[in-house]
């Protein structure tokens, strides 16, 4: 390694702490924003499908339908190369497909409101 390989490297070598403890402090603050959300998301559990505002921001609430394989499909898919899927018909892979109710939050600001942090 040459002088000046070896001073960016012990240069970096500070830097890079920083940069790892930034991205440990934001991965935690990622998740303790995921809780908050969840608890969030789990007070409007109860709301039926539509459109709610709040004074800021508008929440849009919709479901929809996703198909997963069952335990049976996901231990074949496991056991065999993705080109074997494409040799499945298209009657085994329903036979043994599930439905899902996927619920899903937008949240988008109001118009004509300002959003401050």
């Amino acid at each position: 390694m040459t002088k000046t390989a070896t001073k960016t490297a012990a240069s970096n070598s500070s830097n890079l702490s920083a940069v790892i403890d930034a991205f440990g402090e934001l991965k935690a603050m990622q998740a303790e924003l995921a809780i908050k959300e969840k608890a969030l998301k789990d007070a409007m559990a109860d709301l039926a499908v539509g459109s709610y505002e709040g004074e800021l921001f508008r929440v849009n609430i919709s479901e929809s339908v996703r198909e997963a394989p069952d335990e049976i499909l996901k231990a074949e898919f496991k056991r065999v190369v993705e080109d074997y899927r494409a040799t499945l018909s298209r009657q085994y892979l329903q036979a043994h497909m599930g439905e899902t109710v996927c619920r899903n939050h937008r949240v988008t600001a109001r118009s004509g409101k300002r959003v401050t942090a």
